[in-house]
């Protein structure tokens, strides 16, 4: 034992002298850049990378360094203590900035990783295995980082942070009771405000057994207002908050943290495997109370106990809402007993009048594979009698992808799907026929400034002024859409060696490719939906099968089978033809069919694709019609004496009738009325009819009298229609008619008319059209 306390104070000396050391030396200015590598180089003064800074006296400068100042860290390890005291953390003062990632040396120092394109961490990690033996466990720094009451200037830019093993309370004298978290970063606002910046940073492999494994971003009482970019927290456990907790207590100024194109993967708690919020407002105002996430992913975190992915919990003594605001996020692969991806509660912490609510809102965003109908758990407060208080947790969602059977409070334009909407089942890039793609909202994305890349760093509209993609992850292609077979070929055919065989199966759409089996080995030369062989001969004989492919799905027709006899010298020859093979709907044509050699008589067998109607079928010849519009295949397969057959086929085209109508025509007119203006629903034709000049009708030019007939025609693809209306014309009449009081009448025709009524009143009564006076 006294050697191992002599041993000890030697390190400790040897520390303190090396921080006096570096305290004297010129590197403490305000706005100083400070280089760091972690051996250090020539004077190591830290003044430029050929005079780095050791990595061993980082921690000491960092505590001590003054606003505006600025750490460039090369890559590397760096430890915040050379000795066994497990609460010695790096403590970045408000306004200091640290930036890792650096070559730091050779021809080009400054060089730092692209972080923007990068799919890999930082170069530079700081550290918590403090005893160097690449354990997680208790020998190491109880927080690699700290933070107390900095502003939003204090940025950690480009580390990996690792190895926190967080299992004592924090040592702060301001607090009665100091929590137990934040294993890699512990950010403490306590009375006051504390809002750093970490931007292209992995918090990776960090534990406590309280509070946040990879950060605690404690809000008691304060302000703590975090802005993560481009940060990951991967393989990081607690008790509670495997990646993250927040905590919030009154009095409490706003609480609005904010996360964009940050990763959480395969963190894990208790409860909260990724991120674990705990608001809890007493007697105290309505702050702000939103966390932010955009373009965020969550994918294989787990909680033994509640909320796989986010546990989100509020308590209050007067009414609250805490809001968790996930836009463009996916979730997939969060497990929990209880809520895979979200479990929401709420708790009055009053009896009267109180309604406190934990609420998430979903916009673009995609859950899959979260449990189902587990995936979001939202539990209402149940008061005891006599009690008026609620708590409520919530969950909305808007143009959001969703696994089935996930339970929403409210929520309008969601997809509910059965199959994953991902590329493969190791990436959450989507693929080409996803569901998510071109169905989000781009109003929303833009209104929480969502950054112009996604979660790749790609283009986040795609095409450009596109139609955002639901989910962390844009399609940076051309979406696609499944096909389906539409028509499978004909089952078998017979035919001579020598001949031609032509089969066609009928696709919805296009398909990337197309191939052609028989007898489950490849056709060469046949890259279409259609079958062609020419000079067939009896080896070709056997099944033939189509296998068309998009980046959707691949469709498998059935069997075509072919049999090639023998050629003869008189072979039996078909052809088809018919007398129109463009015509309009309602119309019909003729076909024929022809044969020749072989052996006589022949028989005929008509096959069609489409709506159609077969009718008068003699022999070789039937009559087609269709009404409606469409390009309908059809084809007939003749039969000699012998079983020998010969196919032909043709496509007919049916275009449809155009649409005839017109408005503007009144049942009737007055012959002195205006003329009126015709309009017809397909522009092109002619109106017919007396009184009609080009498209106005003529009252006047006509006599009264009717009904005449108004005709409009007009063609369309070769198509004609005609729809006719009626009208009246009226004449004015000579006169009107004079009616008294008691009701006797005068004719109209009089050429005087007295009415024998002294007092009251008289009526006149005018029909038809105006016309006619009265003195």
């Amino acid at each position: 034992m006294v050697k191992t306390s002599t041993l000890l104070n030697k390190a400790l000396l040897c520390r303190l002298l090396a921080t006096c050391l570096w305290l004297l030396t010129p590197v403490y200015l305000w706005g100083q850049t400070v280089y760091v590598t972690p051996a250090g180089a020539g004077q190591q003064t830290g003044a430029d990378w050929a005079n780095a800074l050791p990595g061993s006296a980082l921690q000491a400068q960092l505590a001590s360094a003054s606003a505006g100042t600025v750490f460039r860290l090369a890559g590397g390890l760096y430890k915040p203590t050379m000795t066994s005291d497990r609460s010695i953390s790096f403590s970045i003062p408000s306004g200091v900035q640290v930036y890792g990632g650096y070559v730091g040396s050779g021809s080009t120092p400054d060089q730092r990783v692209d972080f923007a394109t990068s799919d890999q961490p930082s170069s530079t990690t700081l550290s918590g295995d403090i005893d160097n033996d690449n354990q997680l466990d208790a020998d190491n720094t109880n927080n690699v980082v700290r933070f107390s009451k900095v502003n939003e200037q204090t940025r950690l830019d480009g580390v990996v942070v690792a190895g926190g093993y967080a299992n004592q309370p924090l040592a702060n004298p301001e607090l009665f009771n100091s929590f137990i978290g934040g294993g890699g970063i512990y950010n403490d606002a306590y009375r006051g405000t504390s809002s750093p910046t970490l931007e292209n940073c992995s918090l990776s492999g960090n534990y406590s057994s309280g509070k946040g494994g990879g950060l605690f971003n404690d809000n008691r009482s304060g302000s703590a207002n975090l802005k993560l970019l481009n940060t990951d927290f991967i393989n990081n456990s607690a008790a509670l908050g495997g990646a993250i907790y927040q905590y919030v207590s009154s009095p409490s100024g706003d609480f609005i943290p904010f996360f964009t194109n940050c990763r959480f993967v395969g963190n894990s708690a208790g409860s909260g495997g990724a991120v674990y919020t705990d608001v809890t407002i007493e007697f105290s105002g309505s702050p702000t109370l939103t966390s932010t996430y955009i373009n965020c992913s969550f994918v294989g975190n787990t909680a033994t106990s509640r909320g796989g992915a986010m546990y989100n919990d509020a308590r209050g003594t007067t009414s609250l809402q805490t809001l968790s605001t996930l836009i463009n996020c996916t979730l997939s692969d969060n497990t929990a007993p209880v809520g895979g991806a979200f479990l929401n509660t709420a708790t009055p912490l009053f009896t009267r009048f109180v309604l406190v609510v934990s609420q998430v809102n979903l916009t673009n965003c995609i859950l899959w594979n979260n449990g189902g109908t587990n995936a979001v758990v939202n539990e209402t407060y149940s008061p005891p009698s006599g009690v008026t208080s609620g708590g409520q947790g919530r969950t909305v969602s808007t143009t959001s992808v969703l696994e089935a059977g996930v339970v929403l409070t409210s929520g309008s334009a969601n997809q509910f799907i059965t199959v994953s909407p991902f590329v493969s089942e190791g990436s959450l890039q989507l693929s080409p026929c996803s569901p998510a793609v071109n169905t989000g909202l781009n109003s929303a994305y833009t209104s929480a400034n969502g950054p112009a890349t996604d979660l790749a760093g790609n283009p986040r509209l795609f095409p450009a002024g596109g139609t955002i993609d639901a989910g962390a992850y844009e399609l940076q292609q051309t979406s696609a859409t499944p096909i389906a077979i539409t028509q499978q070929p004909v089952s078998q055919s017979s035919v001579q060696a020598g001949a031609t065989v032509v089969v066609t199966v009928g696709l919805s759409g296009p398909a990337t490719s197309y191939a052609w089996y028989k007898d489950g080995v490849l056709v060469t030369g046949q890259e279409s939906a259609t079958l062609t062989l020419t000079n067939v001969q009896p080896i070709q004989s056997g099944s033939y099968q189509l296998v068309a492919v998009t980046p959707c799905n691949s469709v498998t027709s059935s069997g075509f089978s072919l049999v090639v006899t023998p050629m003869v010298s008189n072979p039996l020859v078909s052809s088809l033809t018919a007398t129109i093979l463009s015509l309009c709907a309602g119309s019909q044509t003729q076909l024929t069919a022809q044969a020749s050699g072989g052996t006589a008589t022949y028989t005929y067998s008509w096959y069609f694709t489409g709506d159609a109607i077969l009718s008068n079928a003699v022999n070789n010849t039937i009559q087609l019609r269709a009404n409606t519009a469409q390009v309908l295949s059809v084809s007939v397969v003749v039969t000699d004496a012998t079983g020998a057959t010969s196919s032909a086929s043709l496509a007919i085209t049916i275009n449809s009738l155009p649409n005839a109508s017109f408005t503007g025509l009144p049942a009737s007119l007055c012959q002195e009325a205006a003329p009126v203006n015709l309009t017809a629903s397909t522009p092109g034709g002619s109106f017919a009819g007396v009184g009609v000049e080009g498209s106005t009708f003529y009252p006047g030019r006509i006599q009264a009298g009717g009904p005449y007939t108004i005709t409009y025609s007009v063609t369309s693809q070769g198509c004609s229609s005609t729809s006719t209306q009626s009208i009246s014309v009226l004449s004015a009449p000579a006169a009107p008619s004079l009616v008294t009081l008691n009701g006797q009448l005068y004719a109209g025709n009089q050429s005087r008319a007295e009415v024998p009524q002294y007092s009251g009143t008289v009526t006149l009564v005018s029909s038809g059209c105006s016309g006619g006076t009265i003195s």
